[in-house]
């Protein structure tokens, strides 16, 4: 028998978030592994271009939706000595690309949290990973399938031996970057996540 739920929530307003969260408690029970990877979504601004508002969105959305997830499912994975936090970040999280300057800086943030979080909580029993998706997600796209995806994610909560997976190429970002000068006009188009 297929058994669902859920308890959406928009991940820009914590309120929200907390409430659909403290219902997912609800309808499941205490929160074993949480996986936090939200879509692309605001503006996308390039360095010359960026402003306090565009950083402030998505920083919203990437950093400060996941330390609110984290804060209502941590607690009680302290109380109970286990448990497992997943965040995931895109390949601007580690190489710097002008034409996705606040999207990099929020993402940086978030990629540099998980690794001092992963650092502070593994003593207590709580084991703490982040992805980097350097592709295109894509169906049947090898590596960035998203079947393939989840099972880095499945690999990496089973083995619990590694704070970071990089899905996809991070030179073939780092050679796009270079060819497009920084302003996001590459000479041939290419898939990749942000």
């Amino acid at each position: 028998m297929a058994w669902r739920s859920s308890a959406p929530a928009d991940i820009r307003h914590r309120d929200a978030l907390t409430t659909a969260l403290g219902a997912a408690r609800d309808m499941l029970g205490p929160i074993d592994v949480l996986e936090y990877s939200p879509s692309p979504t605001g503006p996308i601004t390039h360095a010359a271009q960026a402003t306090v508002d565009s950083v402030a969105a998505q920083f919203e959305l990437r950093v400060l939706g996941a330390v609110t997830v984290v804060g209502q499912v941590l607690p009680e994975m302290l109380a109970r000595g286990e448990g497992t936090l997943l965040l995931t970040t895109g390949v601007s999280s580690t190489v710097p690309a002008p034409f996705l300057a606040n999207v990099g800086m929020a993402m940086a943030g978030l990629r540099n949290w998980a690794h001092t979080v992963h650092a502070a909580l593994t003593p207590q029993g709580i084991y703490v990973g982040t992805v980097t998706i350097a592709s295109g997600v894509v169906p049947g796209g090898g590596e960035a399938d998203p079947d393939a995806i989840g099972a880095r994610y499945s690999s990496m909560y089973e083995q619990r031996n590694r704070v970071e997976e990089v899905i996809g190429d991070l030179d073939a970002f780092r050679a796009l970057v270079a060819r497009s000068g920084g302003c996001g006009t590459p000479a041939r188009p290419v898939s990749t996540a942000r």
